[in-house]
């Protein structure tokens, strides 16, 4: 199911066509929790005070992305097991509340949550695989940060671990959006274990291609259904 809309954005016709998509984990065992994630509007909030000597208070509104580890508990969507409040408490993203895009990680039990407007959320959510012993979920964030280089983000991929240049992996995400002409721009971010953060830009030489989630490196389909892998990544 497709919808596609038309907007006058910045004295331009934009359109946009919007599909749906399963997120669902793809770990293999034995740590595979056949997890699913559903994104959910804007429902609950929390207040900042953004100046404390004049007492201005902003009302801040948060998504919810359900959550369900089939491996353990079998409840549909739209019921959850765990519901997850994004953004963080003490984040504004604008007026972009509702996350874009979200993945698991293929290896690992990592969720990345993508804004619109280039913010990121990287969560850890240790979820139980034992049939009972302690709560489904006890998710963390690990790390949370906005691309600038990207004017409209509409995917995100993550792996983790492995090495890079001589330093350890944390995660690698990968940011597919436009840039002000309309083709597509992905932004890697390179975490390292030791708290370093490193992102480079990689133009792409069409519009409306997407990324492919692999175990290892990034993958990126052009329209056309030609697909570039890694190196092979046509940087214009």
């Amino acid at each position: 199911m497709r919808m596609s809309r038309f907007a006058w954005i910045s004295a331009k016709v934009v359109q946009q066509t919007y599909a749906w998509e399963t997120f669902a984990s793809t770990t293999k065992p034995p740590i595979d929790s056949a997890s699913v994630a559903v994104l959910d509007g804007c429902k609950s909030h929390y207040i900042v005070c953004t100046d404390f000597a004049l007492m201005r208070f902003i009302i801040c509104l948060q998504a919810n992305i359900f959550l369900t580890p089939f491996r353990t508990q079998n409840i549909p969507p739209p019921m959850s097991s765990y519901r997850l409040s994004v953004p963080s408490p003490g984040i504004l993203v604008s007026d972009k509340r509702t996350p874009i895009h979200a993945s698991f990680s293929p290896t690992e039990d990592i969720l990345a949550v993508l804004w619109e407007v280039g913010y990121v959320e990287l969560w850890n959510l240790q979820t139980r695989i034992e049939p009972a012993g302690r709560k489904v979920m006890a998710p963390t964030l690990i790390w949370n940060g906005r691309i600038h280089s990207v004017q409209s983000c509409r995917q995100i991929a993550v792996t983790t671990g492995g090495t890079y240049a001589s330093y350890e992996l944390l995660a690698q995400v990968t940011i597919l959006g436009s840039d002000s002409n309309a083709k597509d721009i992905a932004t890697v971010v390179e975490l390292g274990k030791d708290s370093s953060v490193k992102t480079h830009d990689i133009r792409l030489p069409y519009r409306n291609g997407r990324l492919i989630i692999s175990d290892e490196t990034m993958i990126w389909q052009g329209p056309d259904g030609q697909i570039f892998e890694g190196e092979e990544l046509p940087n214009c």
